[in-house]
């Protein structure tokens, strides 16, 4: 699989692709790499989050709506409360066990070679 890469309009260039100001020196392969990491980086972060994001929605939706099938089910109880109350401590608590963590977590330099290793594979000898 190869990468192209396709011209953006003007004023949508990229970071690494800015004119340079007069008198400016270009910057260093290393730094170029790092920025080039860094942009994958956001959007690999913003990926997960999106992912994890679905993911609890899914899961949310589908144990409300087993939650109002057992409901129905019961029909007219004083049950009704307690499974609410139950159904909404899981939510929370999914949601600290398993979104939190992964919008605070920021992938490793590691992470990201092997992530680029795996979608590049002609580049895994230079980042690995």
């Amino acid at each position: 699989m190869r990468t192209v890469f396709v011209p953006r309009p003007p004023g949508r260039e990229p970071a690494l692709h800015r004119p340079l100001p007069l008198g400016a020196r270009q910057p260093s392969p290393q730094r170029q790499l790092a920025a080039l990491f860094e942009l994958i980086r956001i959007r690999v972060i913003k990926l997960k989050k999106a992912r994890m994001a679905l993911l609890f929605g899914a899961g949310t939706v589908g144990s409300l709506t087993a939650l109002l099938g057992t409901v129905q089910w019961l029909g007219p109880s004083s049950a009704w409360l307690a499974l609410g109350i139950v159904w909404g401590v899981g939510t929370v608590l999914s949601f600290w066990r398993f979104v939190i963590p992964v919008w605070k977590r920021r992938p490793s330099d590691d992470e990201m070679a092997r992530l680029l290793a795996r979608h590049a594979p002609d580049l895994r000898s230079d980042l690995l």
